[in-house]
């Protein structure tokens, strides 16, 4: 072979290795690109998407690396408010309350117009034995909402358990029954059983009475 022959295969094997090496960076640079790429989609995705696509991202992993996500997602933008909501959530899933207290506390010093999330930051306070900060925050519940059937149940409750106020609780649970006669709790108990009970541990007479729990009831209040 003639010394132009191997020049021109020595030239045109360089050649093909440069193409190779070009197109190995290129592959390599693509996969970083997107692997960035898909990971500042996703913490977005997480913090400004709709909620439907949040909780799907979110619950598709394990609870501590959804913490951990979440975390790093709050510090970076600490005035978004769903990046709160999803992590006060996360929380209470792993029975971290006192940290969901005070996520929820976070999500409503950005956003303090839901019933429900006060609702649930109450229901969280009687759980960590703060049953004063429960009653505000089912008061705030009810102040955006007066039909909030749920704060005024868990009220009711705070009130006979926390501070044995018999009156306090008929009171609370009778605004729920004056718009739904067939209000329950979560377990099927209607409301109504609860206020007869009361009844009977404010007024054991009146079960001798003709007088119905329910009009005993209306005249306790």
């Amino acid at each position: 072979m003639s010394a132009s022959a191997l020049a021109i295969l020595n030239s045109e094997d360089k050649y093909q290795k440069k193409r190779l090496s070009w197109w190995v960076a290129a592959l390599l640079g693509t996969i970083v690109f997107c692997g960035v790429l898909g990971l500042s989609l996703l913490v977005r995705e997480i913090i400004l998407g709709n909620g439907a696509s949040r909780s799907a991202i979110v619950n598709s992993a394990d609870p501590d690396y959804r913490i951990q996500l979440l975390e790093r997602a709050v510090s970076r933008y600490p005035a978004n408010a769903g990046a709160w909501l999803q992590i006060s959530l996360a929380y209470s899933e792993s029975g971290r309350n006192l940290q969901a207290v005070a996520a929820y506390e976070n999500y409503l010093a950005i956003d303090p117009r839901s019933p429900d999330i006060w609702t649930k930051l109450g229901t969280l306070y009687s759980q960590t034995e703060r049953p004063d900060k429960a009653l505000e925050a089912f008061d705030q519940a009810i102040a955006l909402n007066p039909r909030h059937e749920a704060s005024r149940l868990y009220k009711g409750v705070v009130l006979l358990n926390a501070f044995n106020d018999l009156r306090g609780a008929i009171q609370s649970w009778m605004q729920v029954l004056e718009s739904n006669p067939k209000a329950a709790t979560p377990d099927g108990t209607p409301i109504e059983e609860w206020v007869r009970y009361c009844l009977a541990a404010s007024e054991p007479k009146a079960a001798g009475t003709e007088e119905t729990g329910m009009a005993l009831a209306r005249r306790l209040r």
